[in-house]
């Protein structure tokens, strides 16, 4: 069989739509996309709840035969009673984290290979088997398989990023932001009055109506064109009310079974040469992007999501470490939803700077507080009375992250990679931040033990610190890679 040229295929006959026929149908896309999101943070505050509730060492009660609202005594005839203990709980906790890291350089070639839908509806798929196995879990092999499953979709906003316009991609971001938050405070509340098989099942049937939604949907327009699928990028531009993609001037595509797809070899020299054409912007952003990601690893919120109730047990509150811990977290809901405003009027860089300098300082403090505090520089009739300073320190930093330290990392990332390697970097960039975040969730007893609490938080208010200078110095101007084949949106510019 012979080939064809992209050029000889009949397009469709464009359709204009102006900037307010699509905001409509691209937020409710991108809401649906977004939900997966809230599946994602739900995972994340997963193991809180569990191991709140196994750990005896916490001194709490044990929900496999006791609970808030219900009881499950006919479980213990079925082998469902059991606990872990600390070191056990570590792996629990951080396994998350490493099925993150393994899976991050498979999710960018997987979704640049069958598409960017495809591949969030495989994510949705894990979500499901992974709460439903959390929710039936006999054993610790059994909790830890869950939590990996869990931590392996990335959920890459380069789909977010790809069915919306430029102008609107700060409003889709704050939405992910919105949703994901939502999804974090949802197991967290559910763990506190609901016994901790059911909190894990909850998010188990929220994935099925997602996945029913996203079905719904059709394929990013721009890996369409890149595939040289021009009828179908049409359409799914038509779909999503954007500009129809330019047709390229002569391209040759190999008819169905004409040619051999290459095998993984084949893929990773593709991607080699296509790394080795990007012009020095390119590497002068990857440079840039890859220490973000790798000091974001250590900003300290893995911890805070991972271990909240015992953050909060050995901080000290003015009520129960177990409701404290939800009770902060919605404050990243109400922030996330300000964040619409914010990341669609305000520069990436002058946002960065507010809210990294927010949690640097509520960081420190709570360093500081604590360490007087230990050190019996406060009396004891004053630090009763100041208890309520962690809860609002960790109020205040979860302030920051919701207001866009949490989500411009990863909307930098996506817009300004090529998008012929956009998921592929992006996911290799995710794999340096989990990397990082591994190694500080397995370091964690070991830096309390040396540190303290007060030493660990004014670690990270270091860390946030250089964030801060980072970026600042990066983006004081934008350079544009001609290579790209998406120009980078104006916005980005400071």
């Amino acid at each position: 069989m012979g080939k064809r040229k992209i050029s000889d295929v009949e397009p469709l006959k464009p359709v204009e739509f102006s900037d307010e026929d699509g905001l409509g149908r691209q937020l409710t896309c991108a809401f649906v996309i977004n939900l997966v999101a809230l599946l994602q943070g739900a995972s994340v505050s997963s193991s809180s709840v569990v191991l709140h509730s196994l750990q005896e060492e916490l001194g709490c009660f044990n929900s496999t035969t006791a609970s808030p609202l219900l009881l499950f005594d006919f479980y213990l005839g079925f082998g469902f009673d059991f606990s872990v203990n600390a070191e056990e709980g570590s792996w629990v906790a951080s396994t998350w984290v490493l099925a993150h890291l393994f899976c991050a350089p498979l999710a960018g070639f997987l979704s640049d290979k069958i598409g960017r839908r495809r591949a969030l509806i495989i994510d949705t798929c894990i979500f499901f088997f992974g709460f439903s196995i959390l929710t039936a879990s006999t054993s610790l092999p059994w909790l830890i398989l869950a939590r990996f499953l869990l931590g392996c979709p990335l959920v890459s906003q380069v789909y977010l990023c790809e069915v919306v316009s430029p102008s609107r991609r700060g409003l889709a971001a704050a939405m992910y932001s919105v949703l994901h938050s939502i999804g974090f405070c949802l197991v967290l509340v559910l763990g506190a009055v609901l016994h901790w098989r059911l909190a894990m099942a909850v998010p188990a049937l929220l994935a099925l109506p997602t996945l029913a939604g996203i079905y719904q949907l059709r394929e990013s327009p721009s890996w369409l064109h890149r595939k040289g699928k021009l009828r179908e990028a049409e359409q799914a531009a038509a779909f999503y009310r954007l500009p129809q993609p330019k047709a390229p001037t002569i391209v040759e595509v190999p008819d169905s079974g004409a040619v051999q797809e290459p095998g993984l070899v084949g893929k990773l020299k593709t991607l080699l040469r296509a790394l080795s054409l990007q012009g020095s912007s390119f590497w002068q952003n990857f440079a840039f992007l890859s220490l973000l990601f790798l000091l974001l690893g250590w900003c300290g919120f893995s911890i805070l999501s991972f271990y909240a109730v015992e953050v909060f047990q050995l901080s000290g509150s003015p009520i129960s470490a177990a409701h404290t811990s939800w009770v902060t977290s919605l404050t990243k809901i109400v922030c996330a939803i300000a964040s619409f405003y914010l990341l669609h009027m305000f520069s990436r860089k002058s946002l960065l700077l507010v809210t990294g300098t927010i949690i640097c300082v509520s960081f420190f403090t709570l360093g500081l507080f604590m360490h007087l505090s230990n050190s019996g520089f406060i009396p004891d009739s004053l630090n009763s009375s100041l208890s309520f300073i962690p809860m609002a320190m960790v109020i205040l930093a979860y302030i920051g992250y919701g207001l866009g330290f949490g989500v411009i990392p990863s909307l930098l990332a996506a817009e300004r990679m090529p998008v012929s390697i956009r998921s592929t970097v992006v996911g290799i960039l995710m794999m340096m931040e989990m990397s990082s975040t591994f190694l500080l969730s397995k370091l964690k007893p070991v830096l309390l033990d040396q540190l303290g609490l007060s030493g660990l938080f004014t670690l990270f208010s270091g860390v946030v610190l250089l964030v801060i200078l980072l970026t600042q110095l990066a983006l004081r101007r934008v350079p544009r890679n001609t290579r790209n084949s998406e120009t980078v949106p104006s916005e980005m510019v400071p």
